[in-house]
Formats: C-alpha cells, sequence, structure tokens
C-alpha cells in the first residue's frame, strides 16, 4: 500500500493500527506510515462475488465504485 501523504511504498511501510467494525456493515481501517507518521483510513464493505471480476487481480465493477459513492454523497 502507498501512503497518501508522502508515497512512501514497500512491504510494511504502512501498517494497519486498528480496524473496528462500524454500522454492522463495514470494516474501518486506520493505517499509519513508518516513514512520515501519517495516519490514513478506509472503509471496506463486503459485496457479492457478482459484484468482483478478475484479470490477474481482482477488482470491483465500476457500477458498484459508483454507486457507493454516489451513497456516501447524497
Amino acid at each position: 500500500m502507498k501512503c497518501p501523504e508522502c508515497g512512501a511504498s514497500g512491504r510494511g511501510v504502512v501498517k494497519v493500527i486498528s480496524t473496528r467494525v462500524s454500522h454492522e456493515v463495514a470494516m474501518t481501517r486506520v493505517r499509519k506510515c513508518s516513514a512520515c507518521s501519517a495516519l490514513s483510513y478506509s472503509v471496506e464493505i463486503p459485496v457479492d462475488q457478482g459484484h468482483v471480476y478478475c484479470k490477474t487481480h481482482y477488482h470491483a465493477k465500476k457500477s458498484v465504485v459508483q454507486r457507493l459513492i454516489s451513497a456516501l454523497y447524497s
């Protein structure tokens, strides 16, 4: 994972320091960069297998991401 503040990346540079269940449907994670000490946050929402595709890595389908962003800002 890449640090959104300083851009540092590599194994173990950005570490998860906290994980919590939020609102029974999402996981909130707090990450800390060991290079610049910046904190970053992410929210993970479980999706059905049909909302994910794989070429060489797994990716959420664009329609799912668009609906999540729309719900977040409406």
